[in-house]
């Protein structure tokens, strides 16, 4: 019997909740709550790839405890199939533990993510029902990798042996062949108005964004970009079982040493929408941005 009333729960839930539109960028990522409830979410890591794979967290003490791995279904409008484009949110259910519970989870805008929770007890307590509010972050216990990131807003250009240097103050951002690269390069960014280069050592991943975090968007003449479909990134393991590829079908865009790495490096692609991957100078010693 109490099965069927949580059952009838969550089918008055997904009744309830008016259609929003999102995408599956919205949804992706690794969230956290900062003013997380006693026994509530503390925090989610979710990826699309074909199917959702939700990781939860729930606060408990002394440290939060792991709900593990479940694969999440689609919320879609009646009528519509297209989830890349008419996804409205994310259903997952966690049967481990204390309790069985049924997370909705929808997108708020503005890098917030809502989660409903249903949690039915299996000590015989009444089920619960709690509605958070959990924002985009490095927490959540999903292994991210913290980019290593400073400022860049009064570059300079000299030469230093035979190489021209980008830097800020006595820290060099970039290597160039020429005086030209150097000067087009600052160009670059000072027209993309990003003023801050962030890096994953392991994997030689490079971003800049504006001083908002987010990856610039406007165009640049004469920038030498390839298109990226951000919605196709995946993560694998290397060829030979050598580290673990960021790719787009059969493009290996990356390989880290580490699964965590590459996979805060694919994230970091998806959350900010990365279609285009820019160049200036060698890729290895110049500036590698992104763009929206």
């Amino acid at each position: 019997m109490r099965f069927k009333v949580f059952a009838a729960a969550v089918a008055a839930l997904f009744l309830g909740i008016a259609p929003a539109s999102a995408a599956v960028s919205d949804l992706e990522g690794t969230w956290e709550n900062r003013n997380p409830q006693s026994g509530g979410i503390s925090g989610l890591d979710i990826r699309y790839d074909r199917d959702w794979r939700v990781n939860g967290w729930v606060v408990c003490r002394p440290r939060d405890c792991d709900l593990g791995a479940a694969t999440g279904y689609s919320m879609l409008p009646l009528g519509r199939t297209n989830v890349q484009r008419d996804v409205t949110g994310v259903s997952v259910g966690f049967n481990g533990g204390d309790a069985v519970r049924q997370l909705i989870i929808q997108s708020r805008g503005n890098n917030r993510i809502e989660v409903i929770m249903i949690q039915s007890w299996r000590d015989g307590r009444a089920a619960s029902i709690s509605t958070e509010t959990l924002v985009r972050g490095s927490g959540g216990g999903g292994g991210n990798v913290q980019a290593k990131c400073v400022d860049a807003t009064d570059l300079r250009i000299s030469l230093s042996g035979r190489e021209w240097v980008l830097a800020q103050g006595s820290r060099v951002i970039a290597r160039f062949d020429s005086p030209d690269q150097a000067g087009y390069a600052r160009y670059v960014l000072e027209t993309l108005r990003v003023t801050r280069k962030c890096v994953i050592e392991d994997g030689n991943f490079e971003y800049w964004t504006a001083g908002n975090g987010a990856f610039p968007a406007n165009g640049v003449r004469g920038e030498y970009c390839r298109d990226l479909r951000f919605s196709d990134i995946d993560v694998d393991r290397g060829r030979g079982g050598k580290g673990w590829d960021v790719k787009i079908g059969s493009n290996v865009l990356y390989n880290s040493r580490d699964e965590a790495s590459a996979r805060t490096i694919a994230r970091t692609l998806k959350d900010n929408q990365a279609s285009k991957q820019c160049f200036v100078g060698d890729q290895s010693r110049g500036v590698t941005y992104f763009k929206r």
